[in-house]
């Protein structure tokens, strides 16, 4: 895993607000986790290959649920196309909606069905 971090020694305090890793941490990491990291730069003394070990294992967890849901849909493939389906239906009963408000809007109302039959 390569990401560029500043120069400073383990030993010397870092502001956790200036450092991307903190930031990507602030992210993934709970509430806790956040706070005892930031604590850690403020006090230093921490390498940063461990913030980097960190970042992985929030990450991690943080999308665990996820990652599961993916893998439950990958090998049900007709599932997938379900809920496709369902969400098309919605989409197109909202774009319906919103077309039909434009055509008022403009002044067109019912022109869908002009010169069809005609």
């Amino acid at each position: 895993m390569r990401i560029t971090t500043d120069s400073r020694s383990m030993e010397e305090p870092k502001d956790p607000q200036q450092d991307h890793l903190y930031q990507l941490f602030s992210l993934v990491g709970s509430e806790k986790e956040v706070a005892e990291m930031e604590e850690l730069y403020r006090r230093g003394g921490f390498g940063y290959g461990d913030v980097k070990k960190a970042v992985v294992a929030a990450a991690k967890e943080a999308f665990a649920t996820a990652r599961e849901r993916r893998c439950e849909l990958e090998s049900n493939p007709s599932k997938i196309d379900e809920i496709l389906a369902v969400g098309a239906e919605r989409a197109r009963a909202v774009a319906g909606n919103v077309l039909e408000r434009a055509r008022e809007a403009c002044g067109l109302r019912g022109s869908s069905t002009r010169g069809r039959n005609q």
